[in-house]
Order: C-alpha cells, then sequence, then structure tokens
C-alpha cells in the first residue's frame, strides 16, 4: 500500500499506511481511529443516558404501583401516607446507629435497612387498622382509638423488637 503524508503518527511522526489504525513504530493510535472510537464512545453515552432514563422511569414506576395498591387495600389516601412517612423515621434510627458505632453502610447494613423498613411498614399496618377497629367496634374517638391502639399494640411491637436485636446480637457473637 502506498504511504501517505496525512496518515502520519502524532507522536513520533512516522509514515504508515493510508487505512492503518495505529502507527507501526509506536502504537499510537491514528486520526481514523479517533474518530471511530470517539463515534463508539458518543453512541455508548447516548445508549447508557437513554438506559439511566428507562431505569428511572421503572423506579417511578414501581412506586406509583406500590402507593395505588396501598390505597386501594386502605380505600383513602391519608393511611397509606402514614405507612409510608414511617420509613424516613426508622432511616433516621439507622444512620444515627451507623454513626454511633461508626460502621459504613455496606452490603449487611443495606440487608438490615431492608429488613427494618419490612417491619416498621407491618407495624403501621397493624396498628391503623387496630386504630380503624377501635373506632368501628367500640365508638371511640380518634385520639382515643390512637390511644388505646398504641396500648395494645406496644407489647406486641416492643417483644418483636427485642427479638429481632437479641437474634442480631447473637448473631454478631457468633461471627
Amino acid at each position: 500500500m502506498p504511504v501517505s503524508g496525512n496518515n502520519r503518527c502524532p507522536e513520533c511522526g512516522a509514515h504508515n499506511r493510508v487505512h492503518a489504525r495505529s502507527c507501526r513504530q509506536c502504537g499510537t493510535p491514528l486520526a481514523a481511529d479517533w474518530q471511530r472510537s470517539r463515534r463508539m464512545r458518543n453512541k455508548v453515552l447516548r445508549r447508557t443516558d437513554f438506559m439511566a432514563a428507562a431505569r428511572a422511569n421503572q423506579a417511578a414506576t414501581r412506586r406509583l404501583v406500590i402507593i395505588l395498591l396501598l390505597v386501594g387495600q386502605f380505600d383513602s389516601i391519608r393511611r397509606p401516607l402514614i405507612i409510608l412517612l414511617t420509613i424516613p423515621l426508622g432511616l433516621i434510627g439507622v444512620f444515627v446507629g451507623l454513626t454511633i458505632t461508626q460502621e459504613p453502610l455496606g452490603f449487611m447494613a443495606f440487608l438490615g435497612v431492608i429488613a427494618l423498613s419490612g417491619i416498621v411498614i407491618n407495624n403501621a399496618i397493624v396498628l391503623l387498622d387496630r386504630i380503624k377497629m377501635e373506632q368501628d367496634e367500640n365508638g371511640l374517638t380518634a385520639q382515643q382509638a390512637v390511644l388505646e391502639a398504641t396500648q395494645r399494640r406496644l407489647r406486641p411491637i416492643l417483644l418483636t423488637t427485642a427479638t429481632t436485636f437479641l437474634i442480631i446480637c447473637l448473631w454478631m457473637l457468633c461471627f
């Protein structure tokens, strides 16, 4: 193949073949290869942006489905919002605990956060059902129903929490 002056290596100045992808002497990619790699990089970046947008849409759709299921289950908007607002309160405790113990938010801590969220949501659902039951069956006002339901549900909630804490402590001692 003929040697072309347009295909000079920018690093060492050596002449290369017209269709060469890299310099014969130093291996530096030539201009045509730089353009090809730039096109590929742009194509990958566009694909990555599209995938990130698709993931964001999927996450938003999942959250909406969960909220709609809760609204359908409780026949109101207020109760699902109360349930979902208990999660950040649990997360505050998680971050305080991790800060006190000086532990990172690693995989095991994240599994603990998921388990804690499940327990908190379960307790909130049971407590709200008990409040509604107190209002419907005993004819109590909202404030009286909250006090009565909280008094009745406090012991089971504390037992669940103590059992979980004891199991985690024993597990930490074993490992």
